[in-house]
């Protein structure tokens, strides 16, 4: 997880990315009416426990975001 600072730096970072539409296949993505979409112009690095066999990342964890 992350604290309310971190939580506000990353909505500062993700909203002028926000789209309307995906920006490639998620159709087996469930919808969900908190959903929002966003271009994928950053890095972050994530900790997870292993990868499903869609290729999903399986407990993922947010670590911070990359500026390389």
């Amino acid at each position: 997880g992350f604290d309310r600072r971190e939580e506000k730096f990353l909505l500062n970072m993700l909203r002028p990315l926000e789209t309307v539409a995906p920006p490639g296949d998620f159709s087996g993505v469930k919808k969900h009416p908190r959903l929002h979409w966003v271009r994928p112009d950053l890095v972050c690095s994530v900790a997870y426990l292993g990868i499903t066999e869609k290729g999903l990342l399986r407990h993922p964890r947010y670590i911070k975001i990359r500026h390389d």
